[in-house]
């Protein structure tokens, strides 16, 4: 057998490289177990471990009415299996290499797999269990460990970071949530949330990152305590995502993917092979790159939904520049969103027929009038939730159906519970199909509004992921049109430190609608008309824009402002799909100076700086930017007219805007 380069097995041990990290496994009785992590010159410090460092509590880690676990002994099932993965729509290229061992006491196969991803410093991992023998354990307890990797580092004295993502955006505008600790020599072994970890020795300047790509741990289903277990020997990642009466004597069922990365360097480095990792996973294809509208804002999808509107949307759309315009609920004949959730029907395929009412030719003359437009159609579909998704096949063919004949190739999923790891595997499964089934030219806007979904990074495999629809306080939903410019920005900027922003659908409304805001909201920042059209797109412009109203009601001016920024969107899409774009400036609060900057990882010291003046009475701030110490550059203002570009150090770029609520579009380049 010939491993890609990355990979080295012999009969008792497993190297594999991801450019300057490296990790050793001992094999053994126990399966692999790490005995060496690197980062260049830096041998990260292990803790002394007795274990194996992967495995599925009451299958592998037996207690036998015991105080002290028994570990089964495993024999080696067959040999190494690698290959060069080719991306397939919605899997980059990876090297991939895959081990198997059998436990014969309970007839349990244990697989765990590796891949690397190229231009990385980080390597994923995954495990699959397959047992004759049920697990010695009950679901939903909550005291037991399913272990999907263990990292045995002696983090005595490390500082850890850990970051929760939360969606459900319908309930919360608090999307990103750290806690920080220092683990002492003695320490008792912690539960800590989150889908990533940052471990930094004392003084800093290199660590490793951890980053598990699971739901957030308001909507995983019941497993564990957390995702985290932290001592002073060492993180376990734990939580495989099945239940114990899920697993099966002739299916493997696979966990969750964690990946571990290193990093030398401060934040900026940290930042940067984070995103260099995700962005290697989940890379930016042509047809994920969209700009978007939809008329659910306006509050009257309902009752305009029909032929002579769409047709009426899509002139509008052509006008403003945009690339899709989207069917939202209703369009289908079986009935609205409400009769599925709240009936919980089982649908006949009846149901996804086109509403003859509503669209008595069907979509041919939507297809034709887009065709001619330069606009492309896109719609919303609600997978058969109360049926775990047992029904992916036909509806994949639907879908492929829809996109053949009237060349749609952005689906919107909406209505996603996953209740149990079946529904899971098989709405995976719909999606993927549908992604091959069309050479990759469909892609999904995946919405992370409310129920229980797949989480913000496995979203990332199948499209843009659709933020919210709703800005909400304190926990309760206001009318469906409440739109407070200043939490947009803030959830952007927020999730953009860790996550790709140019694949987070962020909306603009149309401002010239009535809004409905509580008295809170108008004390602590500006109203949403003090705000110009131009400024509420731009506050996307980052992002994967979505005009959340009817285009064809937007007034003239408004249709024009809107148009400007969505050129200027549509100019640096390219580069954004490459860069990486992160926050700078303050947190956004209705009262700051704040914005975001695409530095471009293949042309240093290039990029994009966008930067917003909220309701602040200060009209000059000094920005430091994501650029190396002592690096000059020259901004140059694409947005407005304004003097020509000024030479300026990156830790010190001083922006004046003349007026609150504006803002500006910098390219910046060396001086």
């Amino acid at each position: 057998m010939i491993l890609p380069s990355c990979f080295r097995v012999s009969s008792d041990a497993l190297v594999i490289t991801a450019g300057r990290f490296v990790r050793r496994w001992r094999l053994g009785p126990q399966g692999a177990v790490t005995e060496a992590l690197q980062m260049v010159d830096w041998n990260v410090p292990l803790a002394p471990r007795t274990g194996p460092e992967c495995y599925y509590d009451g299958l592998l880690r037996l207690f036998m009415r015991r105080s002290t676990p028994v570990f089964p002994e495993l024999h080696p099932y067959g040999e190494p299996r690698s290959a060069r993965m080719i991306g397939a729509g919605f899997e980059a290229e990876c090297d991939r290499l895959e081990m198997s061992w059998r436990e014969p006491g309970q007839a349990i196969r244990l697989s765990r797999s590796w891949q690397v991803f190229p231009g990385t410093e980080a390597i994923a991992a995954g495990a699959a269990i397959a047992s004759d023998s049920a697990p010695q354990l009950e679901f939903g307890r909550g005291d037991y460990l399913n272990v999907i990797d263990t990292l045995p580092v002696d983090l005595t004295d490390w500082d850890v970071c850990a970051v929760s993502f939360f969606g459900r955006t319908d309930s919360t505008n608090d999307l990103v949530r750290h806690r920080q600790l220092r683990v002492g020599a003695d320490a008792d072994p912690e539960w800590v949330a989150g889908n990533l970890l940052f471990l930094e020795p004392p003084g800093g300047g290199r660590g490793l990152f951890v980053l598990l790509e699971s739901p957030p741990s308001d909507e995983r289903r019941v497993e564990v305590q957390a995702e985290f277990l932290i001592s002073p020997h060492g993180v376990c990642i734990v939580g495989w995502g099945i239940a114990p009466h899920e697993i099966r004597s002739v299916r493997l069922r696979r966990s969750y993917s964690v990946a571990v990365g290193g990093y030398i360097g401060g934040e900026a480095e940290r930042l940067r092979a984070l995103r260099t990792f995700i962005k290697a996973c989940y890379p930016t294809a042509p047809a994920r790159q969209t700009l978007v509208a939809n008329p659910w804002g306006d509050g009257q999808c309902y009752e305009n939904l029909g032929e002579p509107f769409i047709l009426k949307e899509l002139e509008a759309c052509a006008a403003l520049g945009l690339t899709h315009y989207q069917v939202d609920d209703g369009w289908q004949a079986g009935g609205t969103l409400a009769e599925l959730s709240i009936k919980n029907i089982a649908r006949p395929r009846s149901f996804w027929d086109i509403h003859a009412g509503k669209f008595p030719r069907g979509f041919a003359p939507l297809a034709e009038a887009a065709a001619r437009l330069g606009v492309h159609l896109s719609l919303w579909f609600a997978p058969d939730t109360s049926r775990h998704y047992h029904t992916w096949r036909e509806e994949s063919k639907l879908l492929l159906e829809m996109h053949r004949r009237y060349g749609i190739n952005l689906f919107k999923i909406d209505n996603v519970w996953l209740r149990t790891k079946d529904a899971e595997e098989n709405l995976k499964a719909l999606l993927e199909s549908v992604i091959r089934g069309s050479d990759g030219r469909v892609a999904f806007n995946l919405d992370a509004t409310n129920g229980r979904r797949l989480g913000y990074f496995a979203m990332l495999r199948y499209g843009n992921i659709f933020i919210e629809n709703r800005y909400v306080r304190a926990g309760r939903a206001q009318r469906a049109n409440t739109y407070v410019p200043w939490r947009v920005l803030r959830n952007l900027w927020n999730l953009a430190r860790y996550l790709p922003a140019e694949r987070l659908q962020f909306e603009f409304p149309n401002r010239h609608k009535p809004i409905y805001k509580t008295a809170a909201d108008v004390l602590e920042a500006f109203e949403m008309q003090e705000c110009r059209d131009d400024y509420l797109a731009a506050i996307a412009m980052f992002s994967s824009p979505l005009c959340w109203c009817e285009p064809s009601a937007l007034p003239a001016a408004a249709r024009a402002d809107i148009a400007r920024v969505m050129a200027l969107h549509g100019r640096l899409q390219g580069d954004l799909a490459r860069s990486h774009i992160l926050p700078v400036g303050e947190e956004p609060t209705g009262h700051s100076w704040t914005g975001l900057q695409a530095s471009d990882p293949e042309r240093p010291g290039q990029g994009w700086l966008l930067v917003f003046r909220e309701a602040t009475d200060a009209g000059l701030f000094e920005f430091a930017l994501w650029e190396p110490a002592g690096a000059t550059i020259r901004l140059e203002c694409r947005s407005h007219p304004e003097p020509a570009g000024l030479a300026m150090e990156a830790a010190h770029v001083r922006i004046r805007i003349p007026r609150p609520n504006d803002f500006r579009l910098f390219r910046y380049t060396p001086a």
